[in-house]
């Protein structure tokens, strides 16, 4: 039999794609994947590749007309096969399912829709009009870790919401969803994400990575890697050109270790060779003699007493302490000041209080785009280009140049199709590799992190370790909140000293307290590197002081509706660290909304009608920061607006990310607004360092309000310049010239025969060169920290506000459950494009949902679980119960036409809801995420 496997693997293998045939008989070949045939032979970039382990369905393909997952199938067992990419299958136009993808607006990121595509059309090929079950089967084999599933089923379902819908119809071109230039490209594979690219005699960078968790480097020995064949470069921390280590904030991650590692993803050796398997076996060759140290795996013992110091620096990350003037021993119940105190209607009476610990996990990112970028290098101009995926391509500009010990003006980014961020594409991962490897070999070099290495050593959201206390006095309204965290920073600092940050400032939730005391710290371990993740430390925040609400209004016998009516901001209170609130009305609104969809009234007739069946509502408020905010650099952002010859269009040059959320089709609708130009006469030229000024970071809800006020305000900056040019061409005066869609208007009595009254026109014919005009947007100042509680105190420019409310059924007997309904409503201020907003609130809140259901990345002894994203609990399309998202708009004074940001916020409140929810129901606190890891032994079933 063994000798009949080996001639079996000799013999020749037909099989077709696309319909080119296709024979191959070397045993290399057959033993290898038909993604890597697809993508390294065959060189199509439509089948994206994910994990390689058969799990997120990005590389999903049709053989025979079945949908099957190209990296789990072996060229040597597709003898007569006839396969198709979905390139092949959406051409020449799109698909079925693919052309309503398209219409709906489903397409977020992108990266996984070209294999979904051939999941839809193969398995509902012949059903006429499939149901929501059936298309959530469908996407059974799919991750999509941006749109939360629901846009999907209900574009193929036919439900998806009608296109064209209006907001405000005194708008043209806002409060519209038009349909995203790049959801086609995305649909059928041609949109070019980082891996996508192919140079000639390009080289392929490995990255050698720590064998410890911790230890000294005694010697590197890199002589045998550098005999090896096919290698061009072997690359230690003593050849490096420039900086040695690098950080968002802080610079304290080396580029190449050299005299110890802090865990296991710390990179010691570079690679560059002929081909990956080249690159892997040279980085093999190379022998790095570690003295083992012990290693710190808990917060807690990293700071205890006595602690083994895991570098100069000391193994605190950062601490943030915030206390109110007053102080809150007068507020909490058990002291001499608190039986003093009288409550809120002036009657004699104490504080009650409510405590709890609560245990949040690590988190992986999980966006299906894994880490690759490619480098280029021109000798001639001694110019170094990369392309990737990213978040803030100017603050990467700068750190690489620094790294490769060049001018930045020797350095370009080029941003490609992202597949999804989150927050993990701030830091820097492959870009300082491949950079390194062409500027010294002279060649183009591409490194692409495998799944199980992005897992590895990208950043991950915060675990947290939570003491919190909160108080009221006996009718309800809150006295004092006290709260003790820990978090496990892991060994650099990345960006936790911010996002521990807006945990502290955000643990009050939006509810005015008459006095705080807010400890939380990072401590370096030797696991994983936390840093940003969608939420940014609110999340945790949130789902604190959201339960302990529940809990306090339990002892004070008030409904979670009253407590939290009676303390909630509003415009004029003061927030809590006593910031006067403003333009939160939309706060209110969205709650009452949330109310209105659940109805008490039937969950106590069910409720009283079962026994081992209980029903329970929980709610739960947010809000969360637009904009960098206090302990950040001054927040702007800048674009170009241009008009060149022969383009007859309104050029935007920006700078900033659009990772998925439609920031592009928004931007391109804000400038036609403004200008009163046909949406398409607008195009939208992003992510070139070379072409755009700085936008700032893809972060914290900031990219529509400040590129979209740069916008607003450029646009009126290039027509005013326009119009002063025109008009000192004709000899006329700045103010007699006026421009409005696209067209010149002159003074009455202007009898010029020669004037040209077309703007396009006027641009090829006149100018006949790019007129342009840079414009900064400058945000609105707030406050340092420090000064928290003075007078005009303000942490932040502007916030958004979510109310969330879940109905859940427990079962008691079998400790499982099922959300019969998740309402989310939101404070967007004018919805600028209310499908790509809905899309936003809904893959948020999905996200937010696994993060309290289900997803935990399980590390053990430093290194995480080896399933790769088969093993976090990620949520799939049948996991995702009804969810009813609830626009509410207030429009913010000093939006881009009102807007406000909404990419975070709406992850934040699920977890708390669900959790008071389930308390309702079983009259269990739940104190650790995921509940299906929890204590209590109830698991998520829907």
């Amino acid at each position: 039999m063994i000798q009949e496997n080996i001639k079996d693997t000799q013999k020749t293998v037909n099989f077709s794609v696309n319909g080119t045939g296709y024979s191959e008989s070397s045993p290399e070949i057959l033993e290898d994947t038909l993604l890597n045939y697809i993508r390294g032979i065959l060189k199509l970039t439509d089948v994206k590749c994910g994990c390689e382990k058969g799990f997120c369905g990005s590389c999903t393909v049709m053989i025979n007309g079945s949908a099957q997952k190209s990296c789990a199938r072996k060229i040597k067992n597709l003898q007569g096969a006839v396969i198709e990419t979905p390139a092949f299958i959406n051409s020449p136009s799109l698909s079925r399912f693919s052309e309503m993808l398209d219409r709906h607006g489903a397409v977020q990121c992108g990266f996984c829709f070209p294999g979904i595509t051939c999941s839809l059309e193969s398995k509902l090929k012949n059903v006429e009009k499939p149901s929501r079950k059936e298309v959530a089967d469908a996407l059974a084999g799919h991750i999509c870790r941006c749109t939360g599933y629901v846009p999907i089923i209900e574009a193929a379902a036919g439900e998806g919401i009608a296109r064209g819908r209006e907001s405000d119809n005194a708008f043209k071109n806002i409060c519209r969803s038009p349909v995203r230039e790049d959801s086609a490209s995305k649909l059928n594979g041609s949109a070019l994400y980082a891996d996508d690219l192919q140079f000639e005699n390009m080289l392929h960078v490995h990255v050698l990575r720590s064998a410890h968790a911790r230890a000294r480097i005694v010697s590197i020995d890199a002589d045998d890697a550098r005999k090896a064949s096919g290698v061009a470069l072997v690359l230690t921390h003593k050849e490096l050109p420039g900086s040695k280590k690098f950080g968002i904030l802080k610079h304290d991650q080396p580029v190449l270790c050299s005299d110890k590692v802090l865990f296991y993803g710390d990179a010691v050796a570079l690679v560059a060779a002929e081909s990956l398997k080249d690159a892997k076996h040279a980085a093999s060759l190379i022998k790095v003699v570690y003295e083992p140290l012990k290693p710190v795996f808990s917060a807690e013992d990293s700071l205890a007493p006595g602690s083994e110091q895991l570098c100069e620096e000391g193994n605190l990350i950062c601490a943030i302490e915030l206390k109110s003037k007053t102080g809150i021993s007068s507020l909490m119940p058990g002291t001499a000041d608190a039986s003093r105190q009288e409550p809120s209607d002036g009657r004699t009476g104490g504080f009650v209080s409510a405590s709890g610990r609560f245990t949040l996990p690590v988190i992986e990112h999980a966006y299906m785009e894994p880490e690759c970028s490619v480098a280029s290098y021109n000798e001639e101009s001694g110019t170094v280009t990369v392309y990737a995926g990213s978040q803030n391509i100017h603050a990467e500009k700068e750190e690489i140049a620094e790294i490769l010990g060049l001018p930045s003006e020797k350095l370009e980014i080029k941003l490609m199709h992202t597949g999804g961020g989150f927050g993990g594409k701030e830091d820097l991962t492959t870009q300082p590799y491949s950079a390194l490897a062409a500027l010294l070999t002279g060649r183009p070099c591409k490194y692409r992190m495998s799944r199980d290495e992005s897992i590895l050593c990208s950043t991950k959201k915060h675990p947290f370790d939570i003491n919190i206390t909160i108080s009221a006095d006996t009718h309800g309204v809150f006295g004092g909140i006290s709260v003790n965290a820990l978090s496990d920073a892991g060994p650099y600092a990345s960006l936790s000293q911010i996002v521990l940050t807006r945990f502290a400032t955000h643990i009050l939730g939006p509810y005015t307290w008459r006095g705080y005391d807010v400890c939380v710290r990072g401590a370096r371990t030797n696991n994983l590197i936390a840093g940003a993740m969608r939420g940014f430390g609110v999340n945790q925040a949130c789902f604190a002081v959201e339960s302990m609400i529940d809990r306090l209004a339990d002892k004070l016998g008030i409904s979670p509706v009253e407590i939290r009516r009676k303390n909630m901001i509003e415009d004029g209170k003061i927030m809590g660290l006593g910031e006067t609130a403003s333009d939160c009305s939309g706060l209110k609104k969205a709650f009452d909304a949330v109310l209105g969809e659940l109805d008490y009234e039937s969950v106590k007739a069910f409720n009283t009608a079962h026994e081992n069946k209980k029903r329970g509502i929980g709610l739960a408020l947010a809000y969360k920061n637009m904009g960098l905010g206090n302990n950040s650099p001054r927040d702007n952002c800048s674009v170009r607006i241009a008009a060149a010859p022969g383009r007859r269009k309104l050029l935007i040059f920006t700078a900033a990310s659009d990772i998925g959320q439609g920031l592009y089709n928004i931007l391109r609708q804000i400038a036609a607004e403004a200008s009163r130009l046909p949406l398409d006469a607008i195009e939208i030229i992003w992510g070139e360092t070379r072409t755009a000024p700085p936008a700032g970071v893809t972060s914290a809800s900031r990219q529509t309000f400040m590129s979209g006020n740069a916008v607003l305000k450029a646009v009126g900056e290039f027509t005013a310049a326009l119009a002063s040019a025109i008009a000192a061409n004709y000899g006329l005066a700045p103010d007699e010239v006026k421009i409005e869609g696209g067209r010149i208007a002159f003074p009455e009595n202007f009898k010029n025969t020669g004037r040209i009254n077309d703007l396009w026109n006027y641009i090829d014919k006149i100018e006949k060169k790019e007129f342009s005009v840079v414009c900064r947007y400058e945000a609105p100042r707030t406050s340092e920290l420090c000064k928290a509680g003075e007078e005009n105190f303000k942490s932040h420019f502007g916030y958004s506000y979510a109310a969330h409310g879940v109905l859940v059924e427990a079962d008691l007997e079998n400790k499982n459950f099922r959300i019969l309904k998740i309402a989310a409503a939101h404070d967007t201020g004018r919805a600028l494009n209310p499908v790509s907003l809905e899309g936003q609130i809904i893959g948020g809140v999905v996200m937010g949902l696994g993060y309290a259901v289900s997803e935990n990345l399980k590390i053990e002894n430093g290194l995480p679980d080896r399933r790769g994203l088969a093993g976090m609990g990620l949520l799939k399309a049948a996991d995702v119960p009804p969810i009813t998202p609830i626009i509410i708009e207030t429009p913010h004074p000093q939006g881009p036409y009102g807007a406000r940001g909404v990419g975070e916020i709406s992850t934040v409140p699920v977890a708390a809801a669900l959790c008071n929810a389930l308390r309702e129901a079983t009259g269990l606190n739940f104190n650790t995420l995921p509940i299906n890891l929890g204590a209590n032994g109830f698991k998520y079933r829907n």
